[in-house]
């Protein structure tokens, strides 16, 4: 989900950039069923509207500005008596992205009125100002697009099979693994990065360039007329599916929110309970449910996405040349989609007498769903690796909490959010988890500028969007670029002055 050109900074765009970027946080202790007609019914009104009427953000801003209507939800006649932090995390005109979790929670179990009030605020906010648009529309060609890096810095080619380390712990020592496997992750990054910087000038926004650049070696199956392997959802791109016969592997892509309706899928941090794959029942198979409570939103994203995978399933592991190197890796939004398709598939392909483990790469994963969600996902069948950069706000939300948390985790609202969250009289999600198999990135793992990158968390209030982008984005693309020799671009620095060799932090 990575922050977009021409929003306005603010505060409350900040709290919004935490406390709803992926979506808050946390678990009732008795989850509600899926939603009557889902995300998936709710979603597409929502968008239309911000469609269709460019001032319906500002009614809903005007609606937030008024205050809860009368017969509100239980926990609406609480005293309003401002957004009071229970917490100091401004300091010289800077906010520490990483304390905003920490007062939301706190904040929330004070007042759950005036937590929903920065939540909705930020949500709204956010939603008014964004903008996708391309900024050079007589581009065309491949536009900033490359190869993505296959020559290991240690020798060898990229990307190779991971080592089997499933089922995952809650962290690797990340030396154990990158020495084998950072060239992968970077090869899987770099082709995710070509899908950000092929459909924000593709035609579906305005823009002029000619499709998504297959890797070298890759055949695209499936997909686009245009593109072929790039595949749309709700007429944006949005996954890609590439296969290299050779190798026998089959590769799943997917990008971070790029959208409205994204941000909307988002914002539904509500939780279901153990959900089924598809919402047609003819679609349905044994083992065909996610474990424990998943964030919905996710959830809805994964759904679109789903047929799509079934189908290249069928056609290149199933049938034609019998694929079996079955990898899945995402950014963001992404991240979360490609973990439920990883664990979907392992089940889908155990339900046709083809059982196998696959391998799972997040970038920068917000948290997915509660306890029982992550620690069954991290099955023997699903080899997950959950590559994280310390100062990246996005990997933390919707909040961390212990069940035990009760009421200081992420709120649960009717209002004055676009997309309500609260399901019960619970005013609160608690357990929100991220996902096992974490690969740690800090500050100090840079090959350049290590003072800088340790900043990365303190947000200037004046200029957050950049050092927003630093954290979620480039920490990932120039950490990456030290296991590989063929890199065009490392992205690695985030202040002045420039350094020889090595290039500014840029988003796509």
């Amino acid at each position: 989900m990575p922050p977009r050109r021409g929003a306005p900074c603010s505060l409350q765009l900040l709290l919004l950039l935490a406390a709803a970027l992926a979506a808050p946080a946390a678990a009732a202790d008795a989850p509600p069923p899926e939603p009557a007609g889902g995300l998936d019914a709710l979603t597409p009104a929502l968008a239309a509207a911000l469609r269709d009427n460019p001032d319906f953000a500002a009614a809903l801003l005007e609606r937030g500005a008024a205050g809860p209507p009368s017969a509100a939800a239980p926990g609406a006649a609480e005293p309003n008596a401002g957004l009071n932090l229970p917490i100091d995390i401004l300091s010289g005109g800077e906010i520490d992205a990483l304390q905003i979790c920490p007062a939301l929670k706190s904040l929330n179990a004070k007042s759950n009125v005036q937590a929903c009030s920065v939540v909705g605020t930020a949500e709204i906010t956010l939603l008014a100002s964004f903008s996708n648009a391309c900024p050079n529309t007589t581009q065309t060609g491949y536009g900033s697009q490359s190869q993505p890096p296959a020559h290991a810095a240690g020798g060898g080619d990229a990307p190779r099979p991971l080592l089997a380390r499933a089922p995952a712990p809650e962290a690797f020592g990340a030396a154990e693994l990158l020495a084998a496997e950072g060239a992968t992750y970077a090869f899987l990054w770099g082709a995710i990065r070509n899908i950000y910087a092929w459909w924000t000038c593709s035609s579906d926004e305005g823009g002029s360039l000619d499709g998504y650049l297959l890797p070298t070696g890759f055949e695209g199956v499936g997909g686009d007329t245009t593109s072929p392997g790039a595949y749309k959802i709700d007429k944006k791109p949005y996954m890609v599916i590439l296969k290299r016969p050779s190798t026998s592997q089959l590769v799943f892509l997917f990008r971070g929110t790029g959208t409205k309706e994204d941000w909307l899928q988002n914002f539904a941090y509500l939780r279901t309970r153990r959900p089924q794959f598809s919402l047609n029942p003819l679609d349905r198979f044994p083992g065909s449910r996610f474990p424990g409570e998943v964030h919905f939103g996710f959830l809805s994203a994964f759904r679109a996405a789903w047929p799509k995978i079934r189908a290249a399933l069928d056609a290149e592991s199933l049938g034609g040349a019998r694929l079996g190197q079955i990898s899945f890796a995402g950014h963001s939004q992404g991240a979360a989609v490609a973990a439920m398709a990883a664990f979907a598939s392992t089940k889908y392909l155990e339900s046709k007498g083809a059982p196998r483990a696959v391998d799972a790469v997040l970038f920068g994963a917000p948290n997915l769903g509660n306890s029982d969600f992550v620690r069954g996902l991290a099955t023997g069948s699903v080899n997950v690796r959950n590559v994280a950069f310390r100062n990246d706000v996005i990997t933390q939300l919707p909040c961390q909490s212990a069940k035990a948390d009760r009421a200081a985790s992420m709120p649960a609202c009717l209002y004055p959010g676009p997309v309500p969250t609260r399901t019960s009289l619970k005013t609160y999600w608690a357990d929100y988890q991220p996902s096992r198999g974490v690969v740690a990135i800090a500050p100090s793992d840079m090959p350049v500028q290590t003072g800088a990158w340790a900043r990365t968390n303190l947000l200037n209030i004046s200029n957050i969007f950049p050092e927003i982008r630093a954290g979620h984005y480039c920490s990932y693309t120039c950490f990456l670029s030290t296991f590989v020799t063929d890199q065009p671009d490392d992205s690695c620095l985030v202040e002045d002055p420039p350094v020889s060799g090595y290039t500014k932090c840029r988003f796509p």
